[in-house]
């Protein structure tokens, strides 16, 4: 059941940060069928159609957490998401995870991601470039969402994020 109001603002997948502007009736080719009509954040001249109710929109549509909510997440953090070895079987997973879009989950992908880049840059060493490709996907919808709701750059979401687990560099 979906549970979007006219007003909220939601993240829709590649799209981002979307303000619902109205859910409508329209005749899009399908029939008259009601749509949320999303502007996202970041253009808004970008206006994306969603069915009220569809696979596509419980698929793609969620509600952003709040300021509590982040930072019990981020408290959290510290727990779960244990280390895959077998790089094959890390990024299936934990591609899985970002798919899903779980956003404590991919907050812990990142913090073993992160950490792992971490020491790998002692040895002069880099990351596969799975594990690069998730790390980046795992920042942007972190720092984006994140920032939204904390009402901060998203520039300043990884340091925030540090400095509430006390790891401040």
């Amino acid at each position: 059941m979906d549970d979007f109001k006219k007003g909220e603002y939601i993240s829709y997948d590649r799209a981002g940060i979307c303000r619902i502007t109205d859910i409508l009736e329209r005749d899009l080719g399908a029939g008259q069928r009601a749509y949320y009509a999303l502007n996202a954040v970041s253009d808004p001249r970008l206006q994306i159609y969603v069915p009220v109710g569809s696979p596509l929109a419980q698929k793609n549509m969620r509600h952003i957490p709040d300021a509590a909510a982040i930072n019990a997440a981020i408290d959290d953090a510290e727990q779960g998401c244990v280390w895959i070895e077998d790089p094959k079987e890390r990024a299936g997973k934990w591609s899985a995870v970002i798919s899903e879009g779980d956003r404590l989950e991919i907050l812990r992908v990142f913090k073993q991601l992160a950490t792992y880049r971490q020491s790998l840059s002692a040895e002069k060493k880099k990351l596969y470039v799975s594990d690069a490709r998730l790390l980046s996907d795992a920042e942007t919808i972190i720092t984006e969402e994140f920032g939204f709701s904390l009402g901060i750059p998203a520039s300043q979401v990884i340091p925030y994020i540090l400095r509430r687990l006390g790891k401040e560099t």
